[in-house]
């Protein structure tokens, strides 16, 4: 993975009382402040911010060290700061995957807004998470505003830097698939973090009984990349499926199956024992500890399931003019397979079929035999 060149970034540079020192020591052998800023066109202020530990551009920085001959200047760097912060941050020259994950949450629940910041919108209960990890990984707090229920987490202008400089992955990208793109590349570590954030934010854990972990989205793009770093993780997981929403518009999703997750799980769990428990699926770990309990790995009886309640549904078609979710349950041979089965489980399925153009909707719920069926 590619680490930060600081002298590629527009990053302004504090040093350590050391390099200040050095630094002070070098300008007095040189003749002092006064001569070297007229020597070098560096200004008076730019040099005696760095002295004072204010800090300055790290390309002035460069030019004052080049002509001291100072030797390995980025070893004095402790922190960096930007045009407009008032924040100091730690000098990371290599972020660690739980840093990476900040900025992956806003490809779900976040919103760009101006100057490179970010704010990642979540209930007021579960948005603590992402502070803890702002503030642990860089010991400033972040600043939150309440939006009713919701609380509005604002993602540095620091982290979308480092993204850029490190990740390659500008502003723009972190809104739609692109973030995707990039990160796909990345080291395992870092590609789990992702698909964490995405299940946080998009995705959905069923563990009573029936078992699916779910992530969708309202673009098929973006779920044909998450698709792809699913794979390269090389979780097993369904094709793109279409549905409609409570809200009556059409969204894509992937179903992860119960291999993949227990093989994510085991992956996850390595990484919240590096770099603790901030590194997991946050409110939604209970979830998927719900689910491992319950999953049922044997791939005959989930086939078998699956085909007797489809044939089941050609069967009870075949003996009745309409068809409908209350039929279902109704009917003796299929009863002992809905257990755990919601509602819409078998919307989608009747969705699927008038898809296809193997049933008709004839009304709120209710399917009929399209006789055009070939």
């Amino acid at each position: 993975m590619k680490s930060l060149n600081i002298w590629e970034t527009d990053f302004r540079v504090i040093l350590s009382q050391e390099g200040r020192a050095l630094l002070k020591e070098s300008l007095a052998s040189r003749g002092g402040i006064n001569r070297v800023s007229k020597n070098t066109d560096i200004s008076l202020t730019v040099i005696y911010r760095l002295l004072s530990g204010k800090g300055s551009h790290n390309q002035s920085y460069k030019l004052l060290v080049d002509y001291l001959e100072i030797q390995n200047p980025e070893s004095y760097i402790v922190g960096l700061t930007y045009n407009g912060s008032k924040h100091i941050y730690p000098y990371i020259k290599n972020p660690n995957p739980l840093l990476f994950r900040i900025i992956c949450h806003v490809a779900g629940d976040g919103t760009i807004a101006s100057k490179h910041t970010c704010r990642w919108l979540q209930k007021k209960q579960y948005s603590n998470t992402l502070n803890f990890i702002i503030q642990g990984q860089v010991g400033i707090s972040p600043s939150v505003t309440s939006n009713g229920s919701c609380n509005a987490v604002t993602i540095s202008a620091y982290f979308t830097r480092l993204a850029k400089y490190i990740f390659e992955i500008d502003l723009k990208d972190l809104k739609d698939e692109t973030i995707i793109e990039k990160a796909i590349h990345l080291d395992k570590e870092y590609r789990i973090q992702l698909l964490t954030a995405l299940i946080v934010d998009e995705g959905h854990i069923r563990h009573n009984k029936a078992t699916s972990l779910i992530i969708s989205q309202k673009s098929k793009k973006f779920m044909e990349n998450t698709a792809l770093l699913v794979d390269s993780l090389d979780y097993e997981h369904s094709p793109i499926k279409g549905e409609i929403d409570k809200n009556g518009h059409e969204i894509h999703r992937i179903n992860i199956y119960a291999k993949g997750v227990v093989k994510y799980a085991k992956d996850l769990e390595c990484q919240t024992h590096n770099l603790g428990e901030l590194a997991g699926l946050w409110h939604k770990q209970n979830s998927l500890n719900g689910y491992l309990k319950n999953v049922n790995l044997n791939p005959k009886y989930s086939k078998f399931q699956k085909d007797f309640i489809n044939g089941r549904i050609n069967f009870l078609l075949n003996q009745s003019q309409y068809i409908d979710y209350a039929i279902l349950k109704k009917d003796k041979e299929l009863n002992p397979f809905l257990k755990g089965l919601s509602k819409r489980y078998f919307i989608q399925k009747f969705y699927e079929k008038v898809k296809n153009k193997e049933l008709m909707r004839v009304g709120r719920g209710m399917y009929t035999k399209n006789l055009n069926f070939k």
